[in-house]
């Protein structure tokens, strides 16, 4: 049978609330049972006060459907920045009276022509989402069209373990099984540590009803990224076209009070970048017990990708991408932050113009600030591209980023890292001690101007480097012409 959109999210809210069950709707439908709407239909089944607090849970959804649609279209439009809309939600989520948009317009954050048009389009939203076609089967994903998630996919599904975890306990099952010994892989993951009872009771429930959001409001498309902390994955609002960039960290990392609070500090501190060689970040929240914010996608590849592909880039694409990352530095630095991790993988290449963009600042440090898991004595950022004063672990400055810059560089120009070893101390030590190799050697047809650069970067003593990023600038854009 086929539901309008308030009648598809009144069934989400009664099986949310385990009030009802999929098959019991169907059979009752089965059996013949008549009423004006699902909605009249359902209302049968509740309790007076159930239908209260089931109809105020509907209202609340759709409201909550509208105001996201109102915050997105404001900020592609650039009426809004996305700290004042972060800080309006706030105001909203502790208001039960006041809408977004009210808050938005009582701060004169949005001008009453704004809001005119922004309410057109968010008319017009709603309009698409009612003609959408909603049915039973498509409540969840789990339906008889779809293969369900079993254990363990729903288990990294959830991001309660990583590929690494299971594909260990995939393979020690099997070698049990060899010795006639059989265990189920969630115990087996239990027993490790990995997922613990109520994780466990969470991803049955989840088998069981089939539900693979993890979002609210947002549909996940794939992963684009993973790492100890987070994962990052291409995902739309729900009934947007427009792709974002929704970055979840995992639950275990948002247990500890000091790392969910950096990364609330961080994510909130992202919003308030905006330069065009910076991929921007768009919203901070939670949902349920997943802390995420979103941010821009960017359609192409990211600059490891590239280095996968070719043995090393041409030097006039390499210099260019070189003078985007240098920009987006400088901007950090007027910003007083440095970004500390510096890498291939935290540059995006836009596949129409080329142009790059520096992304993943959720490790930068706010100089003006002191985060506990940054102070000196904690090495931080990635050890083949590490500065020599971050690798022990002393106080440091935008020229480390500049560092990190210069070994991004070595590497696009010769196709190797000038420094590599069998361990991560034997690298870090290398970074401190040792000179790099002229990447002469490696590239015959390397200008001697851009040499001199790549060994000025990758100068042991930060006083040596270049001080800030707009001088690094200076010195290849005349570059960038002769090539």
């Amino acid at each position: 049978m086929t539901l309008s959109l308030r009648e598809w999210i009144l069934v989400k809210v009664l099986l949310k609330n385990q009030l009802t069950s999929l098959e019991a709707i169907r059979e009752s439908f089965r059996k013949g049972e008549n009423s004006s709407s699902l909605e009249e239909f359902l209302k049968k089944k509740l309790t007076p006060s159930q239908q209260k607090k089931v109809t105020a849970a509907v209202e609340k959804t759709l409201e909550i459907l509208e105001e996201t649609a109102y915050g997105s279209f404001a900020l592609e439009m650039g009426w809004l920045s996305s700290q004042k809309l972060h800080k309006a939600q706030q105001i909203a989520r502790s208001s039960s009276k006041m809408r977004l948009w009210d808050i938005l317009r009582f701060k004169n954050w949005i001008t009453p022509s704004q809001h005119k048009k922004l309410e057109k389009k968010v008319k017009e939203y709603r309009e698409a989402l009612e003609k959408s076609c909603y049915t039973l089967d498509s409540l969840f994903k789990g339906s008889p069209k779809r293969r369900r998630l079993r254990f363990g996919e729903m288990a990294l599904h959830k991001l309660f373990i990583t590929e690494e975890q299971l594909a260990e306990c995939l393979t020690l099952q099997q070698e049990m099984k060899k010795k006639g010994i059989h265990k189920r892989l969630g115990e087996l993951l239990f027993e490790k540590s990995y997922i613990n009872e109520i994780q466990v009771q969470k991803i049955i429930s989840a088998m069981e009803k089939g539900d693979e959001q993890i979002i609210e409001n947002y549909v996940i498309e794939k992963k684009i990224g993973e790492g100890a902390s987070g994962v990052v994955f291409k995902a739309y609002l729900q009934g947007s076209q427009t792709p974002v960039a929704l970055k979840v960290l995992r639950p275990h990392v948002s247990e500890s009070r000091e790392t969910l609070q950096r990364f609330i500090e961080e994510a909130k501190q992202a919003l308030t970048l905006r330069h065009p060689n910076i991929v921007q970040a768009y919203e901070v929240g939670v949902s349920e017990d997943y802390y995420y914010y979103t941010m821009e996608y960017v359609e192409g590849k990211s600059l490891r990708e590239l280095l996968n592909e070719q043995i090393y880039l041409p030097i006039p694409q390499a210099i260019q991408i070189t003078i985007d990352v240098a920009k987006a530095l400088e901007y950090a630095f007027e910003q007083g932050i440095v970004h500390r991790d510096i890498k291939p993988d935290n540059i995006l290449i836009e596949s129409a113009s080329g142009k790059a963009k520096l992304c993943d600042l959720g490790i930068a440090k706010n100089l003006h600030k002191d985060f506990s898991s940054t102070q000196k004595g904690m090495v931080m950022g990635t050890p083949y591209y590490i500065s020599p004063e971050l690798a022990k672990g002393e106080n440091i400055d935008i020229r480390s980023d500049l560092y990190s810059l210069g070994v991004t560089l070595y590497r696009m120009v010769t196709g190797r890292l000038p420094f590599e070893g069998s361990s991560i101390p034997q690298v870090l030590m290398k970074h401190i001690t040792l000179p790099p190799c002229p990447p002469s050697r490696f590239r015959k047809d390397l200008p001697f101007l851009l040499e001199e650069a790549i060994l000025k970067l990758l100068e042991k003593r930060p006083s040596k480097r270049f001080s800030r990023p707009k001088e690094l600038i200076h010195f290849l854009t005349p570059l960038l012409k002769l090539s």
